[in-house]
Order: structure tokens, then sequence, then C-alpha cells
């Protein structure tokens, strides 16, 4: 697993469908969701975890992001997933867009908001004001990185 660290297919690796699916399925069956996927979430953490943070805030917004919009699951699991994940990403993390994680948001803009979108009814789920406003503000930090970048690179041409 240590080569991994050093390698540039992390980011594909982590951020991959088949992980979040394999990591939620595994959790799943534990019959404690929670408290495993916590676990598996904070062994990832230590594998890759970069000292701004960032690769952490990009894993979690693309498994809220694939989890959310992902039909393999109950809406009551992806709910309860979507919520675990919620609970643990910063929303007010700072974009670095020189940053390889935060250009992959960038990179895969239209696939998060997409897949944001498709799973609206998950996040926006009027027992649970906190994801909604975390939702919320997580679509607005997208869209301000995309608009910032656009800007950066209308200011070079």
């Amino acid at each position: 697993m240590m080569a991994m660290v050093n390698s540039d297919e992390k980011y594909d690796t982590i951020t991959s469908l088949y992980l979040i699916r394999g990591i939620v399925n595994c959790s799943r069956e534990t019959n404690e969701l929670t408290k495993t996927l916590l676990e598996l979430i904070k062994i990832i953490y230590e594998i890759v975890m970069q000292p701004d943070g960032s690769n952490i805030f990009v894993i979690y917004l693309s498994w809220i992001a694939n989890v959310g919009s992902d039909i393999c699951y109950s809406l009551d699991h992806r709910k309860e997933i979507v919520k675990i994940l919620m609970s643990q990403i910063d929303v007010n993390y700072n974009f670095n867009l020189d940053n390889i994680w935060d250009y992959w948001i960038l990179h895969n803009y239209f696939d998060i908001l997409k897949n944001l979108e498709t799973g609206k009814n998950i996040f926006c789920d009027k027992e649970s004001p906190e994801i909604v406003e975390k939702y919320d503000h997580l679509i607005e930090k997208i869209n301000s990185a995309l608009n910032s970048a656009n800007e950066e690179s209308s200011s070079e041409s």
C-alpha cells in the first residue's frame, strides 16, 4: 500500500467508484455502518493525507457525489452514508488550484455537479438542515473554484 502513496495513480484509485462501493459494501455488512465506514476512511486518510488537507476534502467530495447518485444502494442507505460523509467534510476548506487534488475538482467539475444534483433529494432532507447547509456551501465552493480558475486563465491570455 505504501507504493501507492507516491504514485500518480492514487488519485484515480482513491476516488474510484469501485473503491467507494467496496468500502460502503464492507461497512454495510458489519451492522455497524458508521463505525466501520469511519474506520476505513481513517485508514485511507493515514495513507494519503497531505499536510494541507486538500486530498481528504477531495476524497470526501468525490465519495459524497458518487454515493449520492449511485443507484446500487437504497435511498435509506445512501442517506445514511452521505450523512456520515457530510459530517466529516470541511466545507470551509480553501482551494489551491496549483494542488493536483484540487485540480481534480476542476477536471471533474461537471460530473461532480451532475452527481450532486442527481442526489439532491438525499442532501436536501428537511430532517437534516445542517446537511442542506453543507450541500449548498459545497455547490457554492465548487462554483467559486471554477470561477477563480476561469478568471486566472483569462488574465493569463
